[in-house]
């Protein structure tokens, strides 16, 4: 993998040797951005433009299931609210978005 540090110094490696020269240049580096990546249970974190589409829908339906378990643990104003804005992870939000152009561009 690459990254590129604020400095403009290109890293590339595998993630751990990524962190381990980032840090001794003196950089905190996070690799799995939320906003970036889907941390999948049996393959470690993926790159959401990467996944394929089938598995872009099947990981953001078991977000939204483990979202509407946990709304049982609510007072009734919660879950009012709750269901007015539906699961607003920073994860959910960017597979759903990615999934959301695929449709449009119809590549599902």
């Amino acid at each position: 993998m690459k990254y590129n540090l604020p400095s403009g110094v290109v890293i590339e490696g595998t993630p751990a040797q990524v962190i381990e020269v980032a840090s001794k240049l003196g950089y905190s580096v996070d690799l799995y951005p939320a906003h970036l990546f889907y941390k999948s249970s049996s393959r470690g974190p993926l790159l959401i433009t990467d996944m394929e589409s089938n598995h872009i829908c099947a990981a953001m339906l078991k977000m939204y299931r483990e979202w509407a378990a946990n709304l049982s643990t609510l007072s009734p104003t919660e879950v009012i609210n709750a269901m007015q804005s539906g699961p607003t992870g920073q994860t959910f939000t960017a597979l759903f978005t990615e999934y959301a152009t695929r449709v449009a561009r119809k590549l599902v």
